[in-house]
């Protein structure tokens, strides 16, 4: 190297050395400023915290809210309790009963059945999730993850059922078609149910 070159590689390091310089002077205020924010806010929220604690406890011994319900208002809030709890459980019942349904006819998938695909993915997989995707379902098809919503053995239910999906929003939604549970073309499909009649 010639001596100018020398100098010119010091010059560079001094003025590098000096950026980083300025940089860490820079960071440090930053930092300080950023502990003052936190440390600000953190009295804020102890503060409203006792300010709220001090308002229910004002109200309370005002009358104003009450943390203990009247006789009458307590069988209400009772029979109302035990009322909405049958309702639930009848509720879950039905539901129970139709995803029993439901899978077992996922799992009992024979003959060509229509399938509304709402999306096509190959870096999303939800495998790990496949045991909670009852209505939901996910076909690996030309290594693409497919996913689908229903299972319908009448193509005229999956056009209604397409129709709700693109209602709701999901307008890129069509119908595929699957024999014994893997997908096939959508023709061969068609040409089965026109010979079928």
């Amino acid at each position: 190297m010639t001596p100018q070159e020398i100098e010119h590689q010091d010059w560079k390091n001094k003025m590098r050395k000096k950026a980083l310089e300025k940089e860490l002077v820079r960071l440090r205020k930053n930092e300080t400023k950023n502990l003052k924010k936190i440390s600000d806010l953190r009295k804020s929220i102890i503060f409203i915290g006792i300010a709220t604690i001090i308002l229910f406890f004002l109200l309370h011994l005002t009358g104003t809210i009450s943390f203990t319900p009247k006789d009458n208002i307590k069988n209400n809030n009772y029979n109302f309790k035990i009322n909405s709890l049958e309702d639930s459980v009848d509720f879950l019942n039905k539901k129970i009963d139709i995803l029993v349904k439901t899978k077992a006819s996922i799992v009992a998938e024979k003959g060509y059945r229509f399938k509304v695909q709402f999306g096509a993915y190959k870096s999303n997989d939800l495998d790990k999730y496949s045991e909670n995707l009852v209505s939901l379902n996910q076909k690996k098809y030309n290594q693409i993850n497919h996913y689908t919503l229903g299972s319908f053995q009448n193509l005229n239910k999956a056009n209604e059922f397409l129709f709700k999906m693109k209602e709701i929003g999901f307008t890129d939604s069509f119908i595929i078609a699957t024999l014994n549970g893997n997908i096939v073309p959508m023709e061969e499909a068609k040409k089965y149910l026109s010979e079928q009649k």
